[in-house]
């Protein structure tokens, strides 16, 4: 048997995952915040999903120095 990235999974061991989520401003508020981005990964550090998430509300802050993200990657 072989994880996502073809390395061979060990019996009695399972994979695992980590999610990380990166927001955008929506408002002055520090928590007036909206989910941009979702990310999942395997413990080999593969990328294993990216999802990007355009927000309902306008945004006023990419946050790019934090998040990486820019109006253009979310268009």
């Amino acid at each position: 048997m072989s994880g996502t990235n073809g390395m061979p999974i060990t019996p009695g061991h399972r994979p695992v995952f980590s999610i990380d989520v990166e927001c955008v401003a929506v408002g002055q508020d520090h928590n007036a915040r909206a989910v941009a981005q979702i990310s999942l990964v395997d413990q080999y550090e593969k990328a294993v999903l990216n999802l990007y998430v355009l927000p309902e509300a306008p945004v006023v802050s990419y946050l790019t120095p934090l998040t990486g993200l820019t109006q253009e990657v979310l268009s």
